[in-house]
């Protein structure tokens, strides 16, 4: 079968997909499960290994990886564990499907690719792969209907190399600021956090050193002397409290875009999997 995604993730064989949700809502022990599965070349979903090498790759003490494993199997991660003696463990792994049941993940909205070295990433990761999502959603919605019309590329506004020309009338620190005629789209971080049930404050955290822009776009129907006079009534007004002046003319805060966002998976094959795996359980009740 052919693989779509061949051309957006150039991956080694310890590289494994992941719904977003799924690496979100795992615990610090999950990040245990995730190393052994990396492990796990053949995908026989069996690793004998010691606690001492995956603290190694985790980075971590040998007594953080035990409670990892007392956690994982109280959590249902693994179907069995089996002490060899000394350090030796020889593991045998719950596929991911059923660690997304048994943690409540019954739907998902984006799938990314996650190696070794970005387990200790994996909940950034996570975030960026549903701004992506959102992002993508949201420059359909803002050109629907307007197929003959090339698209204006926002995320090409981030990189200080760009000319101020043409849509984009001004770059600052925080915002780029383009004309009114200007499809706008991004990603709030309102709606990233509602995708994966976390606060503002936990995405804007997790989003802090990721590139980004906000866009800013021209209000012509507005002066700034009428901004000034209609906030002082409507002050309760949440759209009219979106809008600025500067350099003497009105411009609306919309959404970040985010230009470096890795690029999700097909989710066709998981929401199917997650939806049949929920009907079984439903049935057996």
């Amino acid at each position: 079968m052919k693989d779509y995604n061949t051309k957006y993730n150039s991956r080694r064989s310890d590289s494994k997909k992941y719904p977003a949700e799924l690496l979100d809502r795992l615990p610090a022990c999950g990040n245990t499960w995730l190393i052994l599965r990396a492990m796990d070349v053949s995908g026989r979903g069996i690793v004998e290994i010691g606690s001492s090498a995956i603290a190694d790759s985790l980075s971590t003490s040998v007594g953080t990886i035990r409670n990892h494993i007392t956690q994982g199997k109280k959590l249902g991660l693994y179907r069995a564990v089996k002490h060899l003696g000394g350090q030796v463990y020889r593991f045998y792994l719950c596929n991911a499907i059923a660690v997304c049941w048994s943690l409540g993940v019954e739907r998902t909205n984006s799938v990314v690719w996650i190696g070794p070295t970005e387990i200790c990433r994996r909940k950034i990761i996570a975030t960026e792969a549903v701004a992506k999502v959102l992002q993508d959603r949201s420059a359909w919605r803002a050109y629907e209907g307007q197929k003959k019309r090339i698209r204006t590329k926002l995320e090409n506004f981030v990189d200080a190399s760009v000319p101020c020309r043409g849509p984009l009338l001004h770059r600052g620190s925080r915002y780029a600021f383009i004309r009114d005629s200007v499809p706008v789209y991004g990603a709030s971080q309102e709606g990233i956090g509602k995708m994966l049930e976390r606060s503002k404050a936990t995405v804007t955290r997790r989003l802090r050193n990721t590139k980004k822009v906000q866009i800013a776009q021209l209000q012509k129907e507005w002066s700034p002397s009428e901004l000034g006079e209609a906030k002082e009534f409507l002050y309760f007004d949440s759209e009219l409290l979106k809008c600025f002046s500067s350099c003497n003319r009105v411009f609306k805060v919309f959404p970040n875009v985010y230009p470096s966002l890795p690029h999700p998976c097909r989710t066709g094959r998981w929401s199917r999997r997650l939806t049949t795996r929920a009907k079984e359980q439903v049935s057996l009740s």
